[in-house]
């Protein structure tokens, strides 16, 4: 009887743990594939036609050294690999944004 109970209880567990990194798993990258970001503080920055516009400004911007290290270093090799410069205008991201997503809020010439 205590056998059946222990094992019966292992079973559950076992199926709550899967279910519950299933979720999880799921979620994280549904949310991360929308690039939807619940933490961080909006960055707002404004181009200047005489500044300068490639991914130079990106590197060096104090507003965007708020920006998570990783996306924003990966924005920049976008930029670097395809020539890009950025059209002038104010932009609005969030801190955590994600690189994919960034490429969607920037505009470029």
């Amino acid at each position: 009887m205590k056998k059946t109970i222990i094992i019966i209880l292992l079973v559950v567990i076992v199926v709550v743990l899967v279910a519950f990194l299933y979720n999880y798993l799921t979620l994280k990258n549904a949310f991360d594939n929308a690039g939807i970001v619940g933490i961080g503080k909006t960055i707002e920055v404004t181009i200047n036609n005489d500044e300068f516009r490639d991914y130079r400004f990106v590197e060096k911007n104090i507003e965007l050294s708020k920006w998570n290290e990783n996306e924003k270093n990966k924005f920049i090799n976008y930029m670097k690999e395809n020539k890009l410069i950025l059209k002038a205008g104010s932009y609005k991201i969030n801190q955590g944004t994600t690189y994919e997503k960034a490429k969607e809020i920037f505009k470029f010439e």
